[in-house]
């Protein structure tokens, strides 16, 4: 990122929530349709916290003080749930693959049959990368955060604590006693050591980031959708787009099914940790079998998100 980032405008997040049935409407989508909805609602609640601690002329710091002291704080974790989203996707090859063809077409080093109007949107995407926050430091807020990338032998509260939630939600989900004690208390444990962690961390710059991310994400899919680069790029919906050319222009990126679903799994996991509180200290969550984080729980298990 260099120079001065652009300006904000904080509230729109705001004009983008959705009613709670709407967003459960929306993770009703199929997973590679990438439904960005439920992040701009997660951003809503953290906004609303933030002005409701700071006030709104606070909103404009890039650098915001964290809303609480509490050793589990919840706008803190909704913002970290829209984060680790965040991470997924640009894992996946977004908004990277854009970043890609945008400079490609700036530079003359990519040639593509678009339309006038798609190649200055290319090119003016390509421009505000330098006002964005570049691939190295998305990875070095998701190393911080979640620990991605971090060296194996370096100790991550979240890359080595979100496994052993898994592993606790999953076995409390096949139990013949779920609702027993134990299994209770061995969730909330692991819960809470990957809160307290979140809740510290996702504070300062992690809201602007955040924000600004959203945005630049839902300006590549607008790119992606727009029906001139679309033909361009073979034509097809999101995930055969990103399967036919992400391999090619990012090798390094996951499988495009895999990132979207640990995207959404983990998301769910984390906005129940953010509903948790005081359940997690005093070790009194309750969950039953059925429960949305434990299907997550299960779905992050089956896609080898964990290990």
């Amino acid at each position: 990122m260099t120079g001065t980032l652009p300006a904000i405008e904080l509230g729109a997040w705001r004009s983008a929530a959705l009613p709670f049935g709407a967003v459960q409407a929306a993770e009703a989508s199929p997973p590679t349709a990438l439904e960005l909805r439920p992040v701009e609602a997660l951003l809503c609640e953290w906004l609303d916290a933030a002005e409701g601690r700071f006030g709104s002329l606070a909103l404009g710091l890039i650098d915001l003080p964290p809303l609480s002291s509490a050793r589990v704080e919840p706008a803190h974790l909704k913002l970290a749930a829209a984060a680790w989203w965040l991470m997924c996707v640009d894992q996946g090859g977004l908004p990277g693959l854009v970043e890609r063809i945008a400079a490609g077409t700036a530079r003359g080093t990519l040639a593509l049959p678009v339309d006038a109007a798609s190649a200055a949107q290319l090119v003016r995407f390509h421009r505000e990368a330098e006002e964005s926050f570049a691939p190295e430091e998305r990875q070095a807020l998701w190393t911080r955060l979640f620990g991605a990338g971090a060296p194996p032998d370096q100790a991550h509260p979240v890359r080595d604590g979100l496994p052993r939630l898994v592993r606790e939600l999953v076995a409390l989900g096949r139990s013949a006693t779920p609702a027993a004690q134990p299994h209770q208390a061995r969730v909330a444990m692991q819960a809470l050591g990957v809160a307290s962690h979140l809740s510290e961390q996702a504070v300062g710059v992690t809201g602007f980031a955040v924000q600004h991310l959203t945005r630049r994400l839902s300006e590549a899919l607008s790119l992606l959708r727009s029906p001139s680069l679309n033909a361009a790029l073979g034509g097809g919906d999101l995930a055969s787009t990103m399967r036919r050319h992400a391999p090619q222009l990012l090798p390094q990126a996951l499988d495009w099914t895999l990132a979207v679903g640990r995207a959404e799994a983990g998301r769910t996991l984390l906005q129940w940790v953010a509903t948790q509180g005081a359940a997690l200290s005093s070790g009194t969550v309750r969950l039953q079998p059925t429960d949305p984080v434990v299907g997550a729980a299960e779905r992050l298990l089956a896609l080898e998100t964990v290990r």
